[in-house]
């Protein structure tokens, strides 16, 4: 173990660019007088240093410790979490500038987990580094969490960096994550050609901080309306002098994203001279007013067709009708609910359109639970268009229960049977993603006989998300379900099919797969009673003349 000199002087209250160098060679050769000189601690995986970790090279430092320590870590993924108390200042993380994706600190903490006591973190517990001493330095290192976040997911923030001492700088460090990436918290930092990533206010908190040649980077996904937001400063004061400026920063990426949001009453947010990519919204800044969240059920009977629910295209996320009914509740007389009337909006009318809103059933089953199923949105009228329409849930999300509907670039997310029931629908470039944590299914159709004319056509859609999923079940004996040219990410299971426990039900239903791409979209597993569809097979459910559109549909 590192034994430190006695130094006459102590660090000064200021910070140099010595403070973020070491001399590597000399560290190679083991050049004991170097080391000691500079202060530096070695951190080695293989153990060809002082430390192991980067928290054991930290503990190794003195408590009040009045020199600059350079820890300096050798290329490796560190998974850990790091916390530098305010009881020890002066402390330099250190790696190669010219290649700051060599030594990763990683970890993967989210807000809603629960620590040893059963307590949830919160945002501030979930830091992978979290420094609360003054006079902090970072150069050549990568600091991820990796948790990934959507913008309506509650309590998914995800620290990478916490910030709350004062005059920290961090110069060509990577802080990667989502939701809350860098938590700028407080102090005066500098940050000078550092790589940010995230999606929702990645850059966060009450610091006053200078980004200077930053690059700033969405991964927010295309999807509708906000996606994501960069920066989101908490000055709630005109006394308190905090805030973000943002000075020849480079802001690129995906998703259509905001430059910031004013997360306290006087929130401070400046840019200066810098390049953005098209992914910046038009309205450009947002003033933290809450969701247009509804909590209510809606119901639009058979006797009110021609409605059209109607929502902004740009906020989406934010326009939201939500419910929290499950079939197991029971209604105000006693009687349980059902899945039918779990939903939270429930449309019987013909022609119903939607677009730019937000319908979610918030209920999250237990996974050894019964009568679990908590529909957002069910439609048993015939001829309804969805038009970048969110349809958020879990088990049973959109009960497709009747009619044919047409559902056009929408996004709909669930764990189990998500999209199910016994309508003629066409999905087209539409999102379907997992939130299963372990199997899963994406559609459940219930066509019982050869006669009815129904099932569910998914073309050109993307499949991602969590958990071992499958492309379908046969809910019905003669069940219809058929994915052309979608892009299926590696969380289908290789079986691709399942028929519902009925042995039978192999010989009727109609599971098809068309020119798919994607690590999920490989037949060599699948179940043999699924089928590769010719071009000819495919054709009839390619589009709109699947649910008989010619008659209805003047797109």
């Amino acid at each position: 173990m590192l034994i430190f000199l006695a130094s006459k002087l102590e660090a000064q209250p200021y910070v140099t660019w010595d403070d973020i160098k070491v001399n590597s060679n000399a560290l190679d050769l083991n050049e004991e007088g170097y080391i000691k000189s500079q202060r530096v601690i070695v951190v080695d995986q293989n153990g060809n240093g002082d430390s192991v970790t980067v928290q054991g090279a930290i503990d190794t430092v003195p408590i009040n410790n009045s020199d600059r320590i350079k820890i300096f870590i050798r290329p490796a993924i560190y998974r850990e979490k790091v916390f530098i108390p305010a009881s020890k200042p002066f402390i330099s993380l250190i790696g190669d500038e010219n290649h700051p994706g060599r030594a990763i600190i990683t970890w993967n903490s989210k807000a809603c987990d629960k620590d040893q006591y059963g307590n949830e973190l919160g945002t501030i517990n979930t830091a992978t580094v979290a420094v609360e001493s003054d006079y902090f330095c970072s150069s050549g290192i990568t600091i991820e969490n990796t948790v990934f976040a959507f913008p309506w997911e509650y309590n998914k923030q995800a620290v990478a960096l916490r910030l709350a001492g004062d005059k920290a700088m961090l110069y060509k460090v990577r802080v990667l994550g989502s939701q809350d990436t860098l938590y700028d918290e407080l102090g005066s930092h500098y940050f000078f050609k550092c790589y940010i990533e995230g999606t929702v206010d990645f850059i966060c908190g009450n610091a006053t901080s200078l980004y200077l040649g930053c690059d700033l980077h969405s991964i927010a996904q295309d999807n509708m309306g906000i996606t994501g937001a960069i920066a989101a400063h908490q000055r709630d004061s005109p006394d308190v002098d905090s805030g973000f400026s943002f000075v020849k920063c480079k802001v690129t990426g995906s998703g259509s994203v905001l430059l910031g949001r004013a997360w306290g009453e006087y929130s401070r947010i400046i840019y200066s001279k810098c390049y953005f990519d098209g992914i910046i919204t038009p309205e450009g800044w947002y003033d933290w007013d809450q969701s247009s969240r509804q909590q209510e059920k809606v119901n639009i009977p058979a006797s009110k067709p021609f409605i059209s629910l109607v929502g902004d295209h740009n906020q989406t996320a934010r326009t939201i009708i939500s419910g929290h009914d499950k079939a197991s509740d029971t209604d105000q007389y006693g009687s349980i609910l059902g899945t039918c009337r779990s939903a939270t909006l429930t449309v019987e009318s013909d022609y119903f359109c939607a677009t730019g809103i937000t319908i979610e059933n918030t209920i999250i089953p237990d996974a050894k639970g019964v009568g679990m199923q908590a529909v957002a949105l069910r439609l048993t009228g015939d001829r309804s268009v969805l038009y970048r329409v969110r349809i958020l849930g879990s088990q049973d999300t959109l009960l497709d229960d009747a009619g044919s509907h047409y559902f056009y670039q929408c996004y709909i997310q669930g764990s189990v049977d998500f999209i199910c029931g016994n309508a003629r629908s066409l999905y087209k470039n539409c999102t379907l993603h997992s939130i299963a944590k372990g199997y899963g299914a994406i559609a459940a159709q219930h066509r019982d006989t050869a006669s009815q004319d129904t099932g569910f056509s998914f073309v050109n859609c993307k499949i991602s998300g969590s958990g071992k999923i499958f492309l379908g079940r046969a809910w019905g004996e003669y069940s219809r379900i058929i994915y052309s040219k979608c892009d299926i990410d590696g969380i289908i299971d290789p079986k691709g099919w399942t028929d519902w426990n009925q042995p039978s039900r192999r010989q009727h239903a109609v599971f098809g797969e068309y020119q798919c791409r994607g690590k999920g979209a490989n037949r060599a597993g699948r179940v043999a009673w699924s089928k590769t569809l010719n071009d000819s097979e495919a054709q009839q459910f390619s589009d709109v003349e699947f649910i008989g559109g010619q008659q209805w549909l003047r797109l």
